[in-house]
C-alpha cells in the first residue's frame, strides 16, 4: 500500500485540527500511517488517499470518526490519578454533606474513554452521599469515539481492570460474570443509572449547557495545541457553577492560571 504524499499528510493534519482540535505531530507520521493502513485494510476505503478525502464530509461522518479513533489513544483505568477523586470528596462532597443541605449535583466526564472515569466518579458519589437515591445526581460522560462509548455503556470489564481496586469496593459496585462472561465484571445498575453517555466533539458545538459542579477533562489536551487548549479551558470554565471544580491531567498543568480559575491542588482548579 502506498504511503501518504506530503501534501496528503498536511491535509490530514489540517483537517484533524479543524474538525477535532487534534495536533497531529509531524514526527508521528510513521505511527499515523501505520494506524491508517490498518483502517484501510478493514475496508471500505480503497486507499489512504480515499480515506483522507472522506474527512471533507465533516467531523461527525461515521468513517471520519473511525479516523479519529485511529489518531487518538484510549488509555483508561479506574481511579486514575486517585488524588483527584479524594479532592472531589474533600473539597465538594463532604462539606456538602456536613452542611445538611441537599441539592442537585451535575458532573461531566469529558473524554471518558471506556467509562472507567465516570464509573469511578459514580462510586465516590454512592460511597459518600448518604441516601444518594433521594438526591438528584447526574453524570454526563462523553467521548468522540463511538467504539469506546459503546463499550462504556456496556459497563463490562475484564478482571484484570479491577485488580488494583479494594475487594470491598468491587463487591459493592460490580457483579461477577458467569457463563460467557466468566472472568469479567459488570457495573451494578445502581452505578450505571447515574451515568449518561454521549458523543461530544470538544472542538465543536456542545448541546449541553451545564452548569456542572465538577468537570473532569483529563489527558485529552495532550493532543491539542496551546491555542485550542486555551479556548477549551475557557469554554469549560463557562459551564462550571461558582466554586465548581475543573480537573485536568497531571501532565496538562497550565503554566498560567486561566482567568476566573484558582489553582487549589496539582491539576485542580476552582471557578472563582
Amino acid at each position: 500500500m502506498d504511503s501518504l504524499h506530503d501534501l496528503e499528510f498536511e491535509q490530514l493534519r489540517k483537517r484533524a485540527h479543524a474538525l477535532w482540535g487534534l495536533d497531529v505531530k509531524a514526527n508521528k507520521r510513521s505511527m499515523v500511517e501505520g494506524r491508517l493502513r490498518r483502517l484501510v485494510e478493514g475496508g471500505p476505503m480503497e486507499s489512504l488517499s480515499a480515506l483522507i478525502g472522506c474527512l471533507e464530509r465533516g467531523a461527525d461522518d461515521p468513517f471520519a470518526l473511525r479516523i479519529f479513533d485511529a489518531l487518538s489513544t484510549n488509555m483508561t483505568s479506574f481511579f486514575r490519578e486517585r488524588s483527584h477523586f479524594e479532592c472531589l470528596r474533600e473539597e465538594l462532597l463532604e462539606p456538602l454533606v456536613a452542611s445538611g443541605r441537599q441539592r442537585p449535583l451535575r458532573f461531566w466526564s469529558a473524554a471518558c474513554s471506556k467509562g472507567c472515569e465516570p464509573y469511578s466518579l459514580a462510586m465516590v458519589l454512592r460511597d459518600t452521599l448518604p441516601n444518594i437515591d433521594s438526591w438528584s445526581v447526574k453524570i454526563l460522560a462523553s467521548d468522540l469515539s463511538q467504539s469506546v462509548i459503546t463499550e462504556a455503556r456496556r459497563g463490562i470489564y475484564e478482571e484484570s481492570c479491577l485488580r488494583d481496586l479494594d475487594p470491598a469496593l468491587v463487591e459493592r459496585h460490580f457483579v461477577q460474570g458467569r457463563g460467557p462472561l466468566a472472568g469479567k465484571y459488570r457495573v451494578r445498575p445502581e452505578l450505571s443509572k447515574l451515568v449518561t453517555f454521549a458523543l461530544v466533539n470538544l472542538n465543536g458545538p456542545w448541546v449541553h449547557s451545564g452548569p456542572f459542579d465538577a468537570i473532569f477533562c483529563r489527558n485529552v489536551m495532550i493532543y491539542f495545541d496551546e491555542e485550542t487548549c486555551s479556548r477549551l479551558i475557557q469554554r469549560l470554565r463557562g459551564l462550571l457553577v461558582p466554586g465548581g471544580l475543573l480537573f485536568v491531567g497531571s501532565s496538562e498543568v497550565m503554566q498560567q492560571t486561566p482567568n476566573h480559575l484558582d489553582r487549589i491542588r496539582p491539576a485542580v482548579y476552582r471557578a472563582a
